[in-house]
């Protein structure tokens, strides 16, 4: 089964946060995936407000059907891997009823690798970057940073460039003691 099909025929979940795949053909060799069709992605919301962000009474109810879609995958042992503003959809531009998308990237519980790379790199989970086991805290991590882009957008274009995260993870990466880097047991002081 894929990940949507597992999802979609499960009756312990709520399907409504989940995008319906409703066909598939081939076509000159290429799998071709047929959605239900649905308004706008967050990045393009966004855009369209001219990054003005949104309120904090139209987030809440947004964070809460995340967290919702987050709880359903994690008891289907699911990780998404990909949330990030792009793959969270509004049904329809009135309603703040929002579905999560592109499951391409999706994998079950026990196939995550780690040292596996994945994620937007301006997006990327701590332990992504250090090369850390992961589970559904990575997901959570792409809800977080879905939540703050709707509040500030600025924040995603502020640190958007490749070199920029590299950087960044580079001088954490440095910071850290050995041990603490492979144990994963990171602790971060106030001085």
């Amino acid at each position: 089964k894929t990940i949507l099909e597992r999802i979609h025929s499960s009756f312990v979940v709520n399907r409504g946060h989940f995008v319906k795949l409703l066909d598939h053909f081939q076509h000159n060799g290429q799998l071709c995936l047929v959605y239900e069709m649905l308004s706008l992605d967050f990045f393009n919301v966004l855009k369209l407000r001219k990054w003005k962000p949104l309120s904090l009474s139209k987030i809440r109810p947004i964070a809460k059907q995340l967290f919702m879609a987050l709880s359903d995958l994690k008891r289907l042992g699911i990780l998404h891997t990909d949330l990030k503003p792009d793959n969270v959809m509004l049904v329809d531009e009135k309603e703040l009823k929002i579905k999560v998308i592109d499951f391409g990237l999706a994998l079950l519980t026990h196939e995550a690798k780690t040292g596996t790379i994945m994620q937007a790199s301006a997006l990327r989970a701590p332990e992504i970057m250090l090369g850390l086991p992961f589970s559904y805290p990575l997901d959570m991590w792409g809800v977080g940073q879905i939540l703050l882009f709707l509040f500030n957008p600025q924040t995603m274009c502020n640190c958007s460039s490749y070199q920029n995260v590299s950087l960044r993870h580079k001088n954490t990466h440095n910071q850290l003691e050995p041990v603490l880097v492979i144990t994963g047991s990171v602790w971060f002081v106030h001085r």
